[in-house]
């Protein structure tokens, strides 16, 4: 396990080096390296709702109103859980390392290629990443989407992807409703309501 202070530091750096082709992105990604207290307040935020998501999937019965995306996920994800940041960038080191299955490097490799290509091309769920100014905001909204698109590829099912976002998302607003990433997210939220179960939706749709 590496120190919580650790996985924000190797995240930053990577997106730095690979996700920074987007003139913006590559701004945003450069304020947040030279002041990176909030990007690690977020990425513990996204930390906690994984692995709340997580023990989520230990209960036998969850509110479909509240619950739906999350009960979806564990169905798409099988015995699997979802990775904590953890667990994605100690994979990552040990790929470098030859200690992990020989695709990791080029693994990650790939998938962050694909993912700065959906950036620079302005494709769902990526369009606000050329259009967002606001760094904290922008940097949000990519450990978000990032982490399910990873999660999705990692299995080889993109629908995973969106399940992912709307599971955390709800993760989010129920269990952490103070969390500075879902301040930085709500508006899109508030957006896309219509994508939520019901009981998710009417919470938006007062706020």
């Amino acid at each position: 396990m590496l120190m919580i202070t650790e996985i924000p530091r190797i995240i930053r750096y990577e997106a730095r080096k690979r996700l920074s082709e987007a003139t913006n992105v590559r701004t945003a990604l450069n304020i947040i390296n030279t002041s990176p207290a909030d990007f690690a307040q977020r990425t513990a935020e996204l930390e906690a709702a994984i692995l709340q998501t997580g023990s989520l999937f230990g209960r036998n019965r969850l509110n479909p109103r509240l619950y739906r995306d999350i009960s979806a996920l564990k169905l798409q994800l099988g015995a699997d859980h979802p990775h904590t940041l953890d667990e994605w960038v100690g994979m990552y080191q040990e790929g470098l390392k030859g200690e992990a299955f020989a695709a990791t490097p080029r693994f990650f490799d790939g998938t962050y290629a694909r993912l700065n290509r959906l950036i620079v091309a302005k494709e769902n769920p990526f369009t606000f990443a050329t259009q967002i100014q606001n760094p904290n905001q922008l940097a949000s909204g990519l450990l978000l989407e990032g982490y399910g698109f990873f999660l999705g590829q990692f299995h080889g099912n993109p629908e995973i992807a969106r399940t992912t976002v709307l599971a955390l998302e709800a993760c989010l607003l129920l269990h952490f409703p103070k969390a500075s990433l879902l301040s930085d997210v709500i508006c899109w939220m508030k957006e896309e309501k219509a994508d939520f179960p019901s009981g998710i939706a009417k919470r938006l749709a007062r706020m």
